[in-house]
């Protein structure tokens, strides 16, 4: 056998595993992923522990799966996922904006979790994107738990 017809295992399987790579990067940028790097629960939402003592961790940990299957237009589309945009007023909520976070740049929002439970967090406006972050646009960065639906309150419907 000639040197050109010989198969080289080695080197097909590093070419397979940069296709993979490469298919598996193009994926990921479409779907919604979540970074807890700003998330307290020492203001106004409540933490992990009081979540798992109530209960309802499970449920958040499940909803968070669900939503890293689909992309953020998907989850707008059918009403998990809404973007405020700036920070609601103290009128409208019992929440106060963290001091640390800009009060620019980010979309305020908030993905449903189940009744009146809601994960409350941002994502960065596209205005102020960070040019070599490809997948910053779905990058949703959480910042509080609202067990009661108390960031951006709403009259109650049929009362």
């Amino acid at each position: 056998m000639s040197k050109k017809n010989r198969r080289n295992p080695k080197k097909e399987n590093a070419l397979k595993s940069f296709e993979t790579q490469n298919s598996l990067n193009n994926n990921i940028s479409k779907y919604c992923c979540f970074n807890f790097k700003y998330f307290r629960s020492t203001d106004n939402g409540q933490s992990f522990e009081e979540w798992q003592e109530k209960k309802i961790l499970a449920d958040l940990m499940n909803k968070l799966k669900e939503f890293s299957q689909l992309s953020v237009e998907e989850l707008k589309q059918n009403k998990r996922l809404i973007i405020y945009g700036q920070f609601p007023t103290s009128k409208c909520t019992d929440f106060k904006h963290p001091s640390d976070l800009p009060k620019n740049g980010i979309k305020w929002s908030r993905f449903r979790i189940t009744g009146e439970k809601r994960l409350i967090g941002f994502f960065v406006s596209k205005e102020a994107e960070i040019v070599d972050c490809k997948n910053i646009a779905n990058t949703f960065y959480v910042v509080f738990l609202d067990e009661e639906h108390k960031f951006y309150k709403s009259n109650k419907k049929h009362t």
